[in-house]
């Protein structure tokens, strides 16, 4: 190997390093700081920035929608967390062009209470709010979904249910409290979404009901016992 080719090599191997510092050192830039003037649920709130009023997703996080157990807990902890204060306002890139709002122009984020509570962190290990595994994808999102299973261990906020459902699938369902298992497509079993098996690996079969999965000939967990 020549020298030019060694000296390419090291520096596509530095790139790769330091690619996601670069990342999150850009994202922690774009960080602003301003006063919560409105709270519409547990997701999603405006704050003032640059003399007007900007809507905000929080990042990573899904609350539970106005028709569902939980949503008026989830909205009043982050009302109770964030209204009227000064917070700083993280946007996160979630997109591959470097976009930091989501499709309906909301910016997508991390809030911080007084620099270093994190309310979408805090929302989830209340139990009032779901790691939203489809687009949380920062290394952060591995301790949120440890934090999610001790809130089903202990059964805190919406946890303390039955059989929650998740509010992405409950848009899904146009609303329909129908409850949503996911089965472990080799082992043949299913499994309720406060189980700690709900999103295995292997769990990639969805039943819109009880009867559903046990048409499909699947069994229950003998754990979560959905």
């Amino acid at each position: 190997m020549t020298n030019t080719t060694k000296s390419s090599w090291v520096h596509r191997i530095v790139l790769f390093i330091l690619w996601p510092v670069s990342l999150f050192c850009a994202t922690s830039s774009l960080a602003w700081e301003g006063r919560v003037t409105g709270v519409t649920d547990g997701t999603y709130i405006t704050v003032t920035h640059d003399g007007k009023g900007e809507r905000v997703r929080l990042y990573g996080i899904d609350c539970p929608e106005k028709r569902q157990e939980f949503s008026q807990e989830a909205k009043k902890f982050t009302s109770d967390m964030v209204q009227r204060k000064a917070i700083t306002v993280e946007p996160v890139i979630v997109g591959p062009k470097g976009h930091t709002k989501d499709q309906y122009g909301r910016t997508v984020a991390l809030v911080y209470v007084h620099n270093f509570v994190c309310l979408n962190e805090e929302l989830i290990k209340a139990g009032l709010a779901w790691v939203f595994t489809q687009s949380c994808t920062r290394p952060e999102c591995k301790t949120w979904k440890e934090l999610e299973t001790q809130a089903k261990r202990r059964q805190l906020g919406l946890w303390s249910m039955l059989n929650p459902i998740p509010p992405w699938e409950f848009r899904q369902s146009k609303g329909a409290n129908i409850p949503i298992y996911h089965g472990d497509v080799l082992r043949h079993v299913f499994h309720s979404s406060n189980c700690e098996e709900f999103d295995c690996p292997k769990c990639i079969a969805v039943f819109k009901g009880r009867e559903q999965a046990l048409k499909a000939g699947y069994k229950p967990c003998g754990v979560c016992n959905p």
